[in-house]
């Protein structure tokens, strides 16, 4: 089988874990294809990274204090964005080299495509940790006492 079309499959695998929150199964999903040659095996080493980088994400565990003095995941997502660049680069030289077939330079341009969105994927994600972290420090204390003068003065009425 081409190893385009292996990539795709794992592709689709993986895509659909990240989609339901499985982040350790799509990571077991793209180990299974450790021997790819560049830039396949850096495209999918930066998608494992990625998902250990949700799986934080979605957990919110960055807004605790240890995590915020030391900004770990965005410089996690940093590493992906490193990553990702380096395989653009391979797949958008290939997108345009003549010397090998239609259907070669067709899936390397796919490939960069999917770089492209997930690199904006990853640029929003920083971004809103950035807002995330910044709610997070607002120090606004609600005022329950209030409330519940508010509903025991309703109960005797």
């Amino acid at each position: 089988m081409d190893i385009t079309v292996q990539v795709k499959e794992l592709l689709v695998q993986y895509f659909h874990a990240v989609d339901v929150f499985s982040f350790t199964k799509a990571t077991d999903i793209l180990k299974t294809k450790s021997n790819l040659p560049p830039p396949f095996s850096t495209t999918l080493s930066s998608l494992i990274l990625f998902a250990s980088c949700e799986r934080i994400y979605f957990s919110l565990s960055y807004l605790e204090s240890k995590w915020i003095r030391k900004d770990h995941l965005n410089l996690m997502y940093q590493s992906v964005l490193d990553e990702l660049a380096k395989a653009l680069t391979v797949f958008d030289g290939l997108s345009r080299n003549m010397t090998i077939s239609k259907q070669q330079r067709e899936d390397s341009l796919f490939f960069s495509r999917l770089i492209q969105e997930l690199t904006s994927v990853v640029r929003v994600r920083s971004q809103l940790i950035s807002v995330y972290r910044t709610l997070s420090n607002f120090k606004v204390v609600p005022a329950y006492r209030d409330i519940i003068s508010f509903l025991e003065r309703l109960e005797v009425q």
